[in-house]
């Protein structure tokens, strides 16, 4: 597998989700695309970033051939979309207090996004990372403890997290 810098792994999936917006590939294809972007870290990073921030039908309506191509990569997306139900959230409200509406509603459409996908992808990677996130959040314990405490966020952020979590823990 051939290690995508973050850059390369936006282009890249640029054109695939372009592509299955148009119906270009069969889902076979598209799955092992999708794994061979998010085998990495770069690759995964680039590629979310890309599905969750911009304007594809696959965005908003995650196919199969998606899903399946973001579960074989293993725990790396999984580590990442925790995280970004975290940064999401956070951000929304940052956005909200410097009077930034439009750029809220972009936090809030990923974070929507992000939920989606974490809910349709049910695995138990999926569900140990929510769980890892709830405790770092709440107990300031945990996986990702140092996480959150690199990004600063403060209690009303930390409190807007808990709520954004709490509906996908499933223990």
């Amino acid at each position: 597998m051939k290690e995508l810098s973050f850059e390369e792994a936006l282009a890249e999936s640029e054109q695939l989700l372009t592509r299955l917006d148009q119906s270009e590939s069969s889902g076979h294809t598209v799955g092992q695309e999708i794994e061979s972007i998010v085998g990495t870290v770069p690759g995964a990073r680039g590629f979310l970033v890309t599905l969750l921030t911009g304007e594809f039908r696959s965005s908003d309506q995650p196919g199969d051939a998606l899903l399946e191509g973001l579960t074989s990569a293993g725990p790396g997306v999984c580590d990442l979309l925790a995280k970004n139900l975290v940064m999401s959230t956070a951000m929304a409200l940052t956005h909200e207090r410097n009077g930034h509406s439009e750029m809220a509603d972009g936090s809030r459409r990923v974070f929507t996004r992000t939920t989606r996908l974490v809910t349709m992808l049910d695995s138990d990677e999926m569900r140990k990372r929510i769980e890892e996130m709830w405790l770092s959040v709440t107990e300031n314990r945990g996986e990702y403890a140092g996480f959150l405490k690199r990004w600063k966020y403060d209690d009303q952020q930390l409190e807007k997290i808990a709520a954004a979590l709490s509906p996908l823990r499933k223990v």
